[in-house]
């Protein structure tokens, strides 16, 4: 018994049945890491299904959100479907309400109040969310077109709105634009409400003024070198040429 039992612990003896029994656990590790792995991608795949909703509307309200990217990356078409289910549209889906009456989703945007929780507002946020997605894809498709037309035919209309704010202004301000221009107006306005003040005023302050003896400089120049000027346009009765300097002037003095 003894010889058998030295035998048995003898440091050489031991290691390989130590070697065996980790080939043996490594072999039998494999199938089940992969059980494992393949649970595991189940029950990811399962998860996110059930929480994209609550992603998508998260993703509205966070301005940097792992959710955001989840949401960004949904095609709106999904939510085309669903009930406004809050106000005087509550029975239609967020796609008729979108083509019915844009200016309601605009009154949405300019009222909405993050700190609301009720479920008007969340639904309100889903309704918003599926619009910017929308608009988002839409501009993308008129923003690649060429202006066609003027003195900037050559531009795409994407380029005209950050490059040629006041052209733009001008066009707005045309009693009957022809359909390229009004084209061109709903595509600045619908980019217009998706911006926030500080995208505005990076987009703004590279623009030339376009007007007057400082046409050639830049709002930021112009605001930054000539305050006094830029009150003597605001003081004038017809200001309607220099809005594009006036509305840059004061989302300057906002952000004070």
């Amino acid at each position: 018994r003894s010889k058998r039992f030295t035998a048995s612990c003898h440091p050489l003896k031991l290691r390989e049945v130590r070697r065996s029994n980790m080939a043996g656990s490594k072999a039998g590790s494999k199938p089940e890491k992969f059980v494992l792995l393949l649970g595991l991608v189940v029950m990811t795949l399962a998860a996110s299904l059930r929480l994209l909703p609550d992603c998508w509307l998260l993703a509205s309200s966070q301005t940097h959100s792992p959710c955001r990217d989840v949401a960004m990356a949904c095609s709106h078409e999904n939510f085309a479907d669903e009930l406004v289910g809050f106000g005087k549209y509550t029975g239609l889906t967020f796609a008729e309400l979108y083509e019915k009456d844009h200016g309601y989703i605009d009154y949405l945007r300019r009222n909405d109040d993050p700190s609301r929780s009720d479920n008007a507002s969340f639904r309100a946020r889903k309704l918003l969310e599926y619009a910017k997605q929308r608009e988002s894809v839409e501009s993308w498709d008129i923003g690649k077109q060429l202006v066609g037309f003027g003195e900037h035919k050559d531009l795409t209309i994407a380029e005209l709105y950050q490059q040629e704010a006041a052209y733009i202004d001008w066009m707005r301000r045309l009693d009957k634009p022809i359909p390229p221009q009004q084209a061109i107006i709903e595509f600045a306005d619908r980019k217009d409400a998706q911006m926030m003040p500080e995208d505005q005023l990076l987009r703004l302050g590279t623009n030339r003024v376009g007007v007057g003896k400082y046409r050639e400089r830049t709002l930021e120049e112009l605001y930054d070198s000539k305050p006094g000027y830029i009150e003597w346009l605001g003081s004038q009765l017809d200001t309607r040429s220099f809005q594009t300097v006036l509305r840059y002037a004061e989302l300057r003095d906002q952000a004070r």
